[in-house]
């Protein structure tokens, strides 16, 4: 075994040890900025404006399009994964109630990248499941610009989303 300098603060992981320290360490990522908390400290009792809408949609059209590229970041990631979770619930909801498939493609599609991640350590979307996300984010900013969207409906959204993922019923890299 190689001897390790005076300054070696990591640990010596098996190959299971690794994978379980790398998604350990997404989940903290994830759970530091998400989309519900971006939005959270947005609304002031106002309606989203334009403004927001299209900082919220950079954000995560920004974070999918560095997946699609091989850079993913853990912090980008949770914002899809986020966008995905509230975008099913404001399905639910009755705000595109219609297309509540492709808001879970979606969620499918982000689960076989978190799996994806735990293998090789890096975020991986196939061509399918990227297009499944372009679809969901597509819905997700139709439904924030979308005059039926009310402050009750969304707040509700937020606290059934946080709610959820207390419970572990919503996407989060803990369904690794």
């Amino acid at each position: 075994m190689r001897k390790r300098g005076a300054n070696f603060r990591g640990k010596v992981l098996g190959a299971r040890g690794w994978r379980a320290e790398m998604v350990r360490k997404a989940q903290e990522s994830l759970r530091a900025e998400t989309i519900a908390q971006a939005l959270l400290s947005s609304r002031h009792g106002e309606r989203l404006d334009r403004d927001q809408i299209v900082k919220l949609a950079v954000g995560a059209r920004s974070a999918l399009e560095e997946v699609r590229v091989g850079r993913g970041a853990e912090g980008g990631v949770g914002w899809v994964v986020n966008a995905a979770n509230l975008a099913v619930l404001l399905c639910e909801i009755g705000l595109g109630q219609d297309q509540i498939d492709v808001a879970r493609s979606a969620q499918d599609a982000l689960v076989r990248m978190i799996n994806r991640y735990a293998e090789l350590g890096r975020w991986v979307l196939d061509g399918q499941g990227y297009t499944a996300c372009v679809a969901m984010l597509d819905l997700h900013e139709g439904q924030l610009e979308s005059e039926d969207l009310t402050d009750a409906m969304l707040m509700r959204a937020l606290v059934e989303c946080e709610r959820r993922q207390r419970e572990g019923q919503v996407l989060e890299c803990a369904e690794v």
